[in-house]
């Protein structure tokens, strides 16, 4: 039943048949491994719901690991679980105007600290791990294809107690970068609009502040390493493709997507901290999946160990 079912989403995901391998080879002992953990937790008298960080590049694959770790959790495992995105916690469109009058003009674009209500993102966390048996709440979502939070009446619904959260996002767990590393621009981008590095110093203190505080939450980090940052503009190529076919599949066929060159200035505004985070993240983690340019997974280390 349950091979049943993940061959359903490798189809609902658009995903290649060859898929499956990675399931059983990877995701499905990752899975085994967080009910060992869980299990373990529950028999030292920690009852709390668990919260795991999923972290990658964007386009690595964050969410399809997300989505079936639940499954294989839910199913195998019978354990409650919760995927929550930090996208879905961007700041409304004329939130980030105001913002992007205010402070720089950069803040405008969303995807780096600052551009997110972190206050939603605690108050949700917190109402996720207190949630009674048979009691409801609603958990909010974004929409990448307007730019803006979807209005309440299309959040999503979670019953229940809640066993796991896996809370994913590219900075999630992200520590801030030195001073002396913001001084010179990383690329056009800052170069050209973050002359005096305004931008980058307001990012790194929200990292230093309320992301620091969110962060410290993390009880574990999953991380699903990409090759390098030159692989992204690719990724993210074809997400916006992904988007463009979901979109047609439901009748929308006038969505303004992304152009190439749109998508090399959105990751631009990226390219620093995903950069930091390649480095600095997998030290972190308990578990890292390594990725090679076709989002293959070739390694997977546990605790720092093979």
């Amino acid at each position: 039943m349950v091979q049943d079912t993940i061959q359903s989403l490798i189809s609902q995901q658009q995903l290649p048949g060859s898929f499956e391998h990675l399931v059983e080879s990877y995701y499905a002992p990752l899975a085994a491994q967080m009910a060992r953990v869980l299990e373990t937790r529950r028999n030292r008298g920690e009852q709390q719901t668990w919260l795991v960080g999923v972290q990658g590049t964007q386009g690595s694959g964050k969410s399809t690991c997300s989505l079936f770790l639940k499954h294989l959790l839910e199913k195998e495992f019978h354990l409650s679980v919760v995927v929550l995105s930090i996208d879905d916690f961007y700041l409304t469109r004329a939130e980030r105007l105001t913002l992007s009058q205010e402070v720089h003009p950069l803040l405008k674009t969303r995807g780096v600290p600052g551009t997110h209500d972190v206050e939603l993102i605690q108050t949700t966390l917190q109402q996720l791990s207190e949630l009674p048996e048979h009691a409801f709440m609603l958990v909010p979502r974004f929409d990448k294809a307007t730019d803006d939070r979807k209005p309440k009446a299309k959040w999503d619904e979670v019953e229940g107690k809640v066993d796991i959260i896996l809370f994913e996002g590219w900075c999630v767990g992200l520590d801030p970068q030195s001073d002396a590393a913001l001084k010179l621009p990383i690329n056009e981008l800052e170069a050209s609009e973050d002359t005096d590095g305004l931008w980058r110093q307001f990012v790194n203190q929200k990292l230093k502040q309320e992301y620091a505080t969110l962060y410290a939450q993390l009880d574990d980090l999953i991380v699903l390493q990409a090759p390098s940052f030159r692989v992204v503009h690719e990724w993210r190529l074809l997400q916006e493709q992904k988007l463009k076919e979901k979109m047609a599949r439901k009748g929308v066929h006038n969505l303004q997507l992304m152009s190439p060159d749109d998508i090399h200035r959105f990751i631009s505004h990226y390219q620093r901290l995903t950069e930091h985070a390649l480095i600095t993240l997998p030290h972190k983690a308990r578990w890292v999946l390594d990725l090679d340019d076709q989002h293959a997974i070739v390694q997977f280390t546990i605790n720092g160990e093979h």
